[in-house]
């Protein structure tokens, strides 16, 4: 017993050392670059063998500090996995196989060390890549395993599932042939199935928890990329003015791939209002960059009015129902939707402030109770004045309708002496009371201004007076009214059903 012990002791000490991890990389990567090589694919076969087994077996199973070649090893990979087409093939079958499989659910599930799990989903992403363009029929092999980890490995390790679906986001923003390979394989409905339950309807509770759901970034960027690769010309309801709308992540020569039945029931059927709140949620809840996602709903809204009409019935109910530090990125996704031009952009900036439950009926309705909502309303008014000229004349043309809250930020920014604060943030403090800071004082000089050059361009009486005051004025003796049955002016669009 205790010289069975001294060997695995001498054995340990033997293997999980730096000189033996040294001399591996070397001996893997020696013919990483021998590409005239007459043997080169098998020699590159043999060194992939050799690097993936120990990978897998050894490296990825030490302490941090034994690591320390981490970039190195994945160098040596990604040159054998792209140079080689027969290494390539070894992978993807090696990766299918009962082995390949148990080591993947380990490695990039179950294990708690996020750099481990980061090392083994880009050693998957390539894979795919590279089979892929080799042609090799082991990327649809591969695509189907990986995606069956999806009814019940993933849901179990939720809590470490970023990277499982970070590659299939890295996979997918490569371009048109990755996206169709996973659309060939339902990646779309299957990851929406994880995402929401198999039958959930727009009524019932969430699958999962907002802590749980901040690890769906990578999740949604998928869907995204999916979606942008797709035409969807075909569901367009007003013809284009103009010149198209350029997707800033597709180069424009890019082939669009066909409308994806999956994708139209789940964007343009009643049975896709479950997603759609699932990406409202995302807009509040998610932590990482969102523009794919902001991108996404405005490349679908573009030219399509019952999406379009829809999607901002949503952002309303989530701008009068979360909390106010949550809803800095519902307010851009809002405003990239009001300043994109398309024959629809006059009649989505009516349905945004005017229609019930719109802007400017939530600022009537908070302005007592909860005056950062109020106040974020106000500002995102001014911002969107300043980006879009469209907006800013029909501000001007509804100035009697918003002219009050105008007074109303005056009288928050002098109701007390305190000095302006650089640290806190209206948006995204989680204070209840709303904050004197130097953004409110520059909203408030703009709103002002934009009421004064209202007054100046439309005024035919010669009136000295602050026109900013003579609208507060105004408003304020017309009550609290709904912004609607505000003078004689009444959208068109009110009593539309998104």
């Amino acid at each position: 017993m205790v010289r069975d012990e001294n060997l695995k002791f001498m054995k340990n000490r033997d293997v999980y050392n730096s000189d033996y991890f040294n001399f591996t990389l070397s001996l893997a990567s020696v013919n990483a670059t021998k590409l005239k090589h007459a043997d080169y694919q098998p020699m590159a076969k043999e060194s992939l063998q050799l690097a993936v087994h120990f990978l897998f077996h050894t490296y990825l199973h030490t302490k941090k500090k034994l690591r320390v070649d981490t970039e190195e090893w994945m160098a040596t990979v990604e040159v054998l996995l792209t140079k080689s087409s027969e290494a390539c093939q070894w992978m993807a079958q090696y990766l299918v196989g009962p082995e390949g499989r148990e080591i993947t659910r380990v490695c990039l599930l179950e294990c708690s060390v996020r750099e481990v799990r980061v090392v083994f989903a880009s050693i998957l992403e390539k894979t795919l890549e590279c089979s892929l363009h080799f042609g090799d029929p082991g990327a649809d092999n591969l695509m189907d395993t990986l995606l069956s980890l999806l009814d019940k490995d993933v849901p179990e390790n939720v809590k470490n599932c970023a990277q499982y679906f970070g590659l299939f986001s890295n996979f997918a923003q490569r371009g048109c042939g990755p996206c169709q390979l996973l659309l060939k394989h339902s990646a779309y409905r299957r990851m929406l199935i994880f995402l929401l339950g198999p039958n959930r309807q727009n009524n019932q509770n969430r699958r999962w928890s907002p802590a749980q759901a901040r690890e769906f970034l990578h999740l949604h960027n998928t869907l995204a990329f999916i979606t942008l690769h797709s035409d969807l010309d075909p569901q367009r309801t007003h013809p284009p003015e103009g010149s198209k709308l350029r997707v800033s992540c597709i180069p424009s020569s890019t082939q669009l791939l066909p409308l994806n039945a999956d994708i139209q029931a789940s964007l343009f059927t009643p049975e896709g209002q479950p997603y759609l709140l699932e990406v409202m949620f995302a807009m509040r809840e998610l932590s990482g960059p969102l523009s794919l996602l902001i991108e996404m709903v405005t490349y679908i809204s573009y030219c399509n009015e019952p999406f379009s009409l829809g999607v901002l019935q949503l952002l309303k109910s989530q701008l009068e129902t979360a909390p106010p530090h949550e809803l800095k990125n519902v307010f851009q996704m809002l405003q990239e939707l009001l300043v994109m031009e398309d024959p629809l952009q006059t009649q989505r900036l009516k349905y945004a402030f005017e229609s019930e439950k719109g802007l400017l009926a939530l600022m009537h309705q908070s302005n007592n109770v909860d005056s950062r909502r109020c106040y974020q309303c106000v500002k995102f008014l001014v911002t969107l004045a300043q980006k879009c000229a469209p907006a800013k004349d029909y501000f001007k043309d509804l100035s009697g309708h918003w002219s009050w809250a105008v007074q109303w930020l005056q009288k928050k920014m002098t109701e007390h002496y305190w000095t302006p604060q650089s640290n806190v943030s209206n948006e995204t403090s989680t204070n209840k009371t709303f904050q004197r800071t130097i953004s409110a004082q520059d909203t408030l000089a703009y709103a002002t201004a934009l009421l004064n050059e209202k007054e100046q361009s439309g005024s035919s009486n010669g009136s000295d007076g602050s026109p900013a005051n003579e609208n507060a004025d105004r408003s304020l003796r017309q009550g609290s009214e709904s912004p609607m049955m505000l003078g004689d002016s009444k959208s068109d669009l009110e009593d539309v059903d998104p």
